[in-house]
């Protein structure tokens, strides 16, 4: 998480113009860890915190961290498990793909 949270809050700013937002998602942690860990990455991003885990059941998250694309229908059209050093641009990469599939369909 650590590692791709950074990356996805900058690929997140480079598309906020076209509607992109990021709720991060966070399993069993206390608020004061995570905002001491926010604060030490240097971002703010909305955070949910799933408390008893139902979110990560729901979207079967079975492991951490897990990156879902959610279109704008609500319909989850992209699931990363992990990440790595090269992760925003895979990210980039699928957004690109479903913000041109929903300008397409809006024509």
């Amino acid at each position: 998480c650590m590692q791709v949270m950074p990356q996805i809050d900058r690929v997140a700013t480079e598309f906020a113009d076209r509607g992109v937002v990021v709720f991060a998602i966070n399993l069993e942690e206390a608020p004061d860890k995570i905002k001491a860990a926010l604060g030490r990455l240097k971002i703010s991003p909305a955070v949910a915190l799933d408390s008893n885990g139902r979110v990560a059941e729901k979207y079967g998250a079975n492991s951490i961290p897990q990156t879902v694309i959610i279109d704008r229908e609500g319909t989850v059209v992209r699931v990363y498990t992990g990440g790595g050093a090269r992760f925003d641009d895979r990210l980039r990469s699928a957004l690109k793909g479903v913000l041109s599939a929903g300008a397409d369909e809006s024509e």
